[in-house]
Formats: structure tokens, C-alpha cells, sequence
């Protein structure tokens, strides 16, 4: 294109300049908008946890951590909630929804009766399963101690838990007593453990009725059988009643998990020891900034239950990623021969899907609990 100018004006130069400007730039191609990439699919996660009731408040503390967990992910997930209260038919129904829906990856729920019945389901539909805070043996395995292929648990079992207490007490006394309260399934299988790992002599077993027995004789009966200490590891309130005469006739006295609860009166309790699951003191990095990131969000410290939906869901998303598919068989490979980093500790998993995990063991000094070792597996 040739363009003549006949004059010397300058400004007929300019009207010229400008119009081969504009017929320069309409002439050149126009580039279309780069494509939008394509959003990442969001993981769809069921969450079977009590919605209402007394136990709504334990229910929301796993939630809090799972969904922490949720926020932190490096990719989208899509968190649905099902009421499932702590029966049987309440973790039924609650599954049997969620799969209705369309659910293969399932989180929950809170209590062992309500998750043996979400596993049963899970099981039967190929459906991935992780219980945070089940510690029942049937959550992972049925009635004829076959292990659910995709059905795993977060918790220490009463197993686990017994065997290092009977550790952490052998490393330094030689005899034992044992004293369960009432009709405690969980107390009795912790109790069974323990005997059965404890390195020195168990010299005296009783289960405790309250009412029916008088502390003080029941733990005289133990230090004349030579005990040295006493294993208790009922929940906080029949401890209450017992920790005292055991302190009091100069026994060594252990607890379990349980114990770390506000129920435990440990003003009356000082000295005593019991293991815990989580522990927010605790000096390692990740949990530290586990603490502050959940304390700054709910503005509390969290709790056992909170560590544990954290994990449970981290858990879940670690292995997914790793699979490289969201598919229940692939994550439940994964699982089974992978090992991961957690709040609750290192974790990887033993034939029957149960975590295998270090625990720490701590003592009531003024009313805190100063950890004092950690056993691993």
C-alpha cells in the first residue's frame, strides 16, 4: 500500500500519519484469548459424624480438623456431611446414604458401634473407609478376624495402647496390679494387653464396683499382694474415686488415654502418669504449627479429637495423591504399604489395617501434664 502526500503542511502530515497507523493495525491478526485451564475436580469426601444431640460437640471437634485439613489441601475437595449418631443404626444409615449417593471415600464416624456398621457397608460396596477415633477391633476386621480391604482406623487400638503401657511400666518396676470398674469393654481389653506384655508379675486383678467396694481396702489388698503399681485404666471418673488411695499408700499409678479428659481430677491425681494420643505440647514442628494454624481459625487449642479428624483427612488425601486416582482400591494400597507423617505421630498400618504409631506418656506435676517419654513401635 503506497500512500502520496501532495503538501507540505504539517498538518496533513499528521492526519496521514495517523491514518496509516489505524490501517496498519487493523491489518494485523487478531490473537484469541488463551484457553481457561481446566479447574481441577474437587474430591468428594462423605463425613459421617453425631450432628445433634450430646454428642454433637465431640462430633464437631473431628470436623473442625478434618475440614482444616480440607483448606490446607493442594487440591479441591468436596466435603459432604451425614448425620450418624453412636448406634449401630445410626453408622448404618449414614453409609448406606452416602453410598446411595454416590460415595466411595468415607471418613467417620466418631464412635466404635456406629463405625463397625459403616465398615460393614463400606466393605461390602468396595467403598474406602478411614475411622478417626473407632478403636474397636470390628471396625477393621469381621467376626471371622478377616481384615476389610478398604476399611482403616486412625486411633490406637486397646491392643496397641496396653502393649506399651506394659513398656513403660516394665522399664522400671517388677510387679503390677490391675483394676478395672464395672461392665468397660475398652478397660478390660486395655487390662488384657497389658498382662499379657507386662515383662514382670501381674500379683493382683480386681474389677472395681463402685458402691459395692471401698477404695482403700481394694488398693490395701494390692500393696500387701507386693504391688508396686497400679494400672487403671478405666475412664476419669471411676479414677477419680480409686487414683487417690493408690497415691496415698505410696503406689506407682498409670492410667490410660482416657484419662485426658476435664473429668480427670488431677489436683487429687498429682503424680500419676497416663499416655496420651495427642499431645498440643509436644516440640515437633508439625505439630506446633498444627496448633497455631487451628488455634487461630477456632480459637482454641485443639483436642485428641481434633488431631485425629487432621490426620484422618490428611491421610486420606496423602494416599490419593500418591495413587494418582481417587479409586478405593488404589488408595487402600497405598495405605497399606506407605507410611505417613501426622500430628498423632509417624503412622503406617499392620496387616489388620491398625495404626502402628509411637505414644507418649506423660505425668500430672501441678495440675499439667509434663510429658516424659515417648515409645516407639
Amino acid at each position: 500500500m503506497t500512500i502520496r502526500i501532495f503538501s507540505n503542511d504539517p498538518l496533513c502530515w499528521l492526519v496521514a500519519a495517523l491514518i496509516f497507523f489505524l490501517l496498519l493495525t487493523g491489518c494485523q491478526p487478531q490473537m484469541p484469548p488463551l484457553p481457561a485451564a481446566p479447574a481441577e475436580a474437587a474430591i468428594p469426601v462423605a463425613i459421617l459424624l453425631p450432628t445433634s444431640g450430646e454428642l454433637a460437640t465431640f462430633g464437631q471437634q473431628l470436623r473442625n480438623g478434618m475440614q482444616l485439613a480440607f483448606d490446607e489441601a493442594g487440591q479441591p475437595v468436596e466435603p459432604t456431611v451425614f448425620a450418624a449418631d453412636c448406634t449401630f443404626a445410626g453408622g448404618q444409615k449414614a453409609a448406606r446414604l452416602a453410598l446411595a449417593q454416590g460415595h466411595t471415600l468415607l471418613l467417620g464416624p466418631l464412635c466404635s458401634e456406629a463405625a463397625i456398621a459403616a465398615a460393614i457397608e463400606a466393605d461390602a460396596a468396595g467403598a474406602l473407609l478411614i475411622a478417626p477415633a473407632a478403636p474397636h477391633p470390628l471396625v477393621t476386621q469381621n467376626n471371622a478376624g478377616r481384615t476389610r480391604p478398604t476399611v482403616f482406623r486412625v486411633c490406637d487400638t486397646a491392643g496397641w495402647q496396653g502393649q506399651l503401657a506394659a513398656r513403660f511400666a516394665g522399664a522400671s518396676l517388677q510387679r503390677a496390679a490391675i483394676i478395672t470398674s464395672g461392665p468397660d469393654s475398652y478397660a478390660t481389653d486395655l487390662a488384657n494387653a497389658f498382662e499379657q506384655a507386662f515383662a514382670g508379675e501381674i500379683v493382683f486383678r480386681q474389677n472395681f464396683s463402685p458402691g459395692q467396694t471401698d477404695p482403700a481396702d481394694l488398693i490395701s489388698a494390692a500393696q500387701q499382694a507386693g504391688a508396686e503399681l497400679v494400672y487403671l485404666p478405666t475412664a476419669p471418673l471411676p479414677a477419680n474415686q480409686l487414683g487417690p488411695s493408690v497415691l496415698s499408700h505410696g503406689l506407682n499409678l498409670l492410667g490410660s488415654d482416657r484419662w485426658d479428659s476435664p473429668e480427670l481430677d488431677r489436683a487429687a491425681l498429682q503424680g500419676s502418669s497416663f499416655p496420651l494420643q495427642f499431645n498440643a505440647e509436644a516440640t515437633q514442628p508439625e505439630v506446633h504449627q498444627f496448633v497455631e494454624r487451628y488455634k487461630s481459625v477456632y480459637a482454641v487449642t485443639p483436642d485428641t479429637l481434633a488431631a485425629l479428624g487432621y490426620d484422618a483427612a490428611n491421610l486420606l488425601l496423602q494416599a490419593v495423591a500418591r495413587a494418582g486416582s481417587p479409586q478405593p482400591d488404589a488408595v487402600s494400597k497405598i495405605l497399606e504399604t506407605g507410611t505417613f507423617s501426622g500430628v498423632t505421630g509417624v503412622i503406617s498400618f499392620d496387616q489388620a489395617h491398625n495404626p502402628r504409631k509411637s505414644i507418649t506418656f506423660g505425668q500430672i506435676v501441678d495440675g499439667q501434664l509434663r510429658p516424659l517419654t515417648t515409645l516407639q513401635p
